[in-house]
């Protein structure tokens, strides 16, 4: 604001790589798919009141057995990334940098453990 409490317009210019989060999130799923526990639909519609015992219990979380909704629960804790973004700014050279970095936070309700994952594919973690 002016003296006179006009507000005073600053044009800015910037440069610099713009991405999308929805890029970033796509081009994460693409490096982690071969290590993400996933599932179809049809396999949350069908599976056996076992085999959801079971996965909870894997998960150290509460199973109810008369709740309906019990396989939609875990399908949740099974689709959901948790996703940890850290940023830093500086000056170098008399120019600002800002940095932005994301990663996926590990769960085991996402991940495969590493034996699943050489059964998977052979390999070892």
């Amino acid at each position: 604001m002016d003296d006179k409490g006009e507000p005073t317009i600053t044009q800015y210019t910037t440069e610099g790589r713009m991405f999308t989060l929805q890029e970033v999130r796509q081009t994460m799923f693409n490096k982690q798919e071969d290590f993400l526990r996933i599932k179809s639909d049809e396999y949350y519609e069908t599976i056996g009141e076992q085999e959801l015992s079971d996965e909870f219990d894997r998960l150290l979380e509460n199973y109810d057995p008369k709740s309906p909704n019990e396989a939609v629960r875990l399908k949740k804790y099974q689709r959901v990334r948790t996703l940890v973004c850290w940023h830093d700014s500086s000056s170098v050279s008399s120019a600002s940098h800002f940095l932005v970095t994301f990663n996926t936070l590990y769960d085991p309700a996402i991940f495969l453990t590493d034996e699943e994952y050489f059964q998977r594919t052979g390999n070892n973690m």
